[in-house]
């Protein structure tokens, strides 16, 4: 006779909590340990507080791990034929095997995380806080901390409601959790060099991988308040709603997860101990998934760390991927039947199909470049990374130059292959090949934003410049292509008066110094000129410092400022000055290089004179 106890057995529990006591007490006595370890910045009444505040983002990491194991110890009777048997013929109903288990699970978490709010508050409370309202850091902390468990447990206990045996168990855990990277992984080895000029972006990928997500999510914004002798007197937090909002709804998948595992377990099969799949109709998923993942392994480790990649690798490691597979599966070595090896041949067939019709882009995404109309601005980086500075160009005749750069960096695809042939022409030929660079220039005119501007390149001189153009369409969708362009050549000089300019500069001060004489008036300007000398000029006269940004901006005005060595009009610089200002609680400095005739001018003026005539002792002057 069954049990009435629905979902909950109190003597099961006891011995949950009794029998696991060694785990939940070990990272009880961790979690105070380190607390305490957060008080070596108590005694300032901020850096304790602050440290608290940054503590969910790597226990995120921590409850990943720890709720696998956790269910590992919970449920791992399942994984054991006789164990699993035994239990079962108890008087007590699954409903109230997994309710009682569960209870205990989550408990593992709750109780050592209470702790250790309890002694993170007394020390809170001893530190003479200067942070507003800090007693609630602890608590707060103890419900990111819970949320985030609770989603890393039930998702390790759907696995292992879907799984036989332990280790199959921590496999479909570990794929389920970083599926989207997986996939991110896969796309990018696979599908994305197919498409010139276009790169997978990570970042959407990472959001649905909690456990990579959730390591770099804030979920609290720490202000701190300075007196004049720069001194902390005050600080205060609030919530960062992202990380709360993405925590809670994982919380709540978390519950959904729960509840999909439960009813699993009323339908599993108690004969599937110790399968590696007790849902088969999840093994034609695992096949498809883990040979393609020891694919993607295999033309990783060959091509990336050895540099023998091919696609022969690639097939190489899809069939170890099946092989490894089956045996998994099948729970046996022989697994070289008709059945399998017909299988391997769909898969590949199918993997085949989905390559050459990537391969076709049948969408048109390569070859795709937008209408000025769609348009709204352009951002153009000297790089394939998008965090810097960029070029910003918004109005038509701006948009329409960025898509003819757009078009040069599509049809010329072997910039670098050209550069790479002038590389080794000129170790072979050595002095020949750098004179003929420095002779043979030609004269160009190019149309910047202003008027026309002449400069002079060496005529065979390749620079092979990466590029990001990002466009911001106006139906709010955003689009990125990268591409490798020859700045010597056409793209380079319409891009060159856009890299060339005081915003690039000084990216902080978007006007003059000169139209805020309150504070030019106490700025200092030191013009370093790296000459192989050291030789240093600290300007303190107002007049000169307004000289000196009237020299830069004149020759950022003539495109002879691009501080990105390959936008240079001339493959050698004559000087590198670097300049500072000070401007009281804040603060800008710039290194430029540039052969400007202005700038140069204006430092022959100071008496510096050219890096190859410098003599020997002339190495500082000042200008008051």
């Amino acid at each position: 006779m069954k049990s009435r106890i629905s979902f909950f057995n109190k003597t099961a529990f006891k011995k949950d909590v009794t029998r696991f006591a060694p785990l939940w007490g070990f990272y009880t006595l961790c979690m105070v340990l380190g607390m305490m370890l957060l008080t070596q910045g108590a005694g300032n009444g901020y850096s304790f507080q602050r440290d608290l505040a940054s503590l969910p983002g790597p226990m995120n990491i921590i409850n990943f791990g720890y709720a696998a194991v956790v269910v590992q110890l919970l449920f791992g009777d399942l994984y054991n034929s006789r164990m699993c048997n035994a239990l079962h013929a108890l008087p007590l109903r699954r409903e109230s095997w997994f309710g009682t288990h569960v209870a205990a699970g989550l408990m593992f978490s709750l109780v050592p995380t209470l702790v250790g709010a309890l002694v993170a508050a007394g020390l809170d409370a001893a530190g003479n806080s200067i942070v507003t309202a800090s007693y609630q850091l602890p608590w707060l902390n103890l419900l990111a901390m819970n949320l985030q468990y609770l989603f890393f447990f039930a998702l390790a206990l759907f696995c292992a409601m879907c799984v036989g045996n332990r280790f199959a168990q921590l496999v479909v855990y570990g794929i389920i959790n970083f599926a989207s990277v997986i996939i991110f992984w896969l796309v990018d080895t696979f599908f994305a060099p197919m498409f010139y000029g276009i790169r997978l972006e990570p970042e959407p990928f990472a959001t649905f991988a909690p456990v990579v997500y959730g390591a770099d999510t804030e979920y609290f914004d720490m202000q701190v308040v300075y007196n004049d002798q720069h001194e902390r007197v005050g600080a205060w937090f609030a919530l960062e709603m992202e990380g709360w909002t993405y925590t809670a709804i994982c919380a709540v998948i978390g519950i959904a997860l729960i509840v999909a595992a439960l009813l699993l377990y009323r339908r599993r099969k108690l004969e599937s101990a110790g399968d590696f799949m007790a849902v088969k109709a999840l093994e034609p998923i695992f096949m498809v998934v883990f040979p393609l993942v020891s694919a993607g392994a295999v033309y990783f480790v060959t091509d990336g760390m050895l540099g023998i990649g091919g696609m022969v690798y690639l097939v190489i490691g899809m069939v170890i991927g099946y092989i490894a597979g089956r045996m998994l599966l099948e729970r046996t070595t022989r697994v070289f039947s008709k059945k399998n090896i017909l299988g391997f041949m769909a898969l590949a067939v199918a993997f085949g199909a989905v390559c050459l019709t990537v391969k076709a882009d049948p969408l048109g995404w390569e070859d795709w470049i937008p209408a000025v109309d769609e348009v709204e601005f352009v951002k153009v980086y000297a790089s394939y990374y998008t965090g810097g500075q960029s070029a910003d160009m918004d109005t038509p005749e701006e948009i329409q130059k960025a898509l003819h750069v757009h078009e040069i960096g599509l049809n010329d695809r072997n910039v670098s292959d050209r550069a790479q042939e002038q590389y080794n022409r000129s170790n072979v030929d050595g002095e020949i090949a750098i004179a003929e660079k420095q002779v043979l220039v030609e004269t160009v005119t190019v149309e910047t934003v202003g008027e026309p501007l002449t400069t002079t390149r060496s005529e065979d001189y390749i620079s092979p410049q990466a590029i990001t153009l990002e466009y911001h369409l106006k139906n709010g969708d955003i689009s990125k292509r990268y591409y490798v362009i020859d700045a010597c050549d056409e793209a380079g000089d319409l891009l060159i008066p856009y890299f060339s300019n005081m915003d690039m500069l000084f990216p902080s001060y978007l006007e003059l110094p000169d139209t805020r004489p309150e504070t030019i008036a106490a700025a200092t300007v030191e013009v370093r000129v790296d000459d192989g000398w050291g030789v240093t000029h600290r300007i303190g006269s107002k007049d000169l410092i307004l000289q000196l940004l009237q020299a830069v901006e004149a020759d950022c005005e003539a495109g002879l400022m691009t501080q990105n060595h390959n936008f240079s009009t001339t493959p050698d610089r004559s000087n590198t000055f670097w300049i500072a200002f000070d401007m009281g609680d804040q603060s800008e400095q710039s290194s430029c290089y540039t052969d400007g005739e202005n700038i140069n001018e204006f430092l022959g003026g100071l008496g510096v004179k050219h890096r190859y005539l410098l003599e020997a002792g002339d190495n500082t002057s000042n200008h008051q």
